[in-house]
């Protein structure tokens, strides 16, 4: 079995001398981009998830355990990705409640 990371590491190179962002304009390195990055394998473990499931309803010649692992991958995956948004939008709060 292949284990793999979740996504890459945060590129520090977007931070310049100052320590302020070098710009908001999306670059490769940006933060959407990560984002898309860590959405990417969870949209395609639903897709499996759905192929499989279908296949079994069809009649198709499948696995019961390979149904099952694809489903429970694309519900961690889903999982890892709401949590993840639930972070932030708190991050996103605290930070507009700090009094300037």
């Amino acid at each position: 079995m292949n284990v793999t990371g979740i996504g890459p590491k945060v590129d520090t190179s977007i931070l310049s001398e100052g320590g302020r962002t070098s710009g908001m304009a999306a670059g490769p390195g940006s933060f959407a981009d990560t984002l898309r990055q860590l959405a990417g394998p969870a949209a395609d473990a639903g897709r499996v998830a759905d192929q499989a499931v279908s296949s079994l309803a069809a009649g198709q010649p499948q696995e019961l355990h390979t149904v099952e692992l694809a489903m429970q991958k694309a519900e961690v995956q889903f999982q890892l990705l709401l949590n993840l948004r639930n972070k932030l939008v708190h991050a996103y709060q605290e930070i507009m409640q700090m009094q300037v």
